[in-house]
């Protein structure tokens, strides 16, 4: 399943964003390459996007059942190269145990797109989403996914809910 939302955030709400996201343009691979002020956080944390991250699992919650998260892990990607297709997992565990263990679902919110030239996400379904500011894509776990290369300004933001601990948390 996959959830296209648009204008989920009012011009305010976007401008503070954008002051207070994390514009590294660092690897992140949460639990392993952990950015500052990014990865791991308990549902009920505060951190200075947390309110952000509150209303896009709220929105989530109506696609898929959010009752039991504990915690969600969350990155930027500014510009960012894209990604080999992968899917969103507990990295950690992966890599040490072989074990795959996913998110309740994964999203994926556009804050800026500005002069891109491609840089769709998609998903090994045939699926296309083209990147717009202010919309949120939502979509299953364990959905094998990448972005095309691109050009231009496209800053996403990453947050998959979980109802268990990531293994290194």
């Amino acid at each position: 399943m996959i959830a296209i939302i648009d204008g989920v955030f009012n011009k305010l709400q976007m401008e503070t964003w954008k002051e207070n996201i994390n514009r590294s343009t660092d690897n992140f691979v949460s639990g392993v390459l952990d950015k500052e002020g990014e990865g791991w956080h308990p549902v009920n944390s505060k951190h200075p996007n947390s309110y952000m991250c509150y209303e896009i699992c709220r929105r989530a919650g109506k696609y898929f059942d959010l009752s039991g998260i504990i915690g969600y892990d969350y990155w930027t990607h500014t510009n960012t190269r894209p990604m080999q297709w992968h899917h969103d997992k507990d990295e950690t565990a992966y890599l040490k145990l072989g074990m795959a263990r996913y998110p309740v679902c994964s999203t994926v919110y556009y804050l800026e797109v500005e002069e891109l030239v491609n840089g769709k996400l998609q998903f090994d379904n045939g699926v296309e989403v083209v990147p717009k500011s202010n919309r949120l894509v939502i979509f299953s776990k364990g959905l094998y996914h990448g972005v095309e290369e691109f050009e231009g300004v496209r800053t996403s933001i990453n947050i998959n809910p979980w109802n268990t601990r990531l293994y290194h948390s």
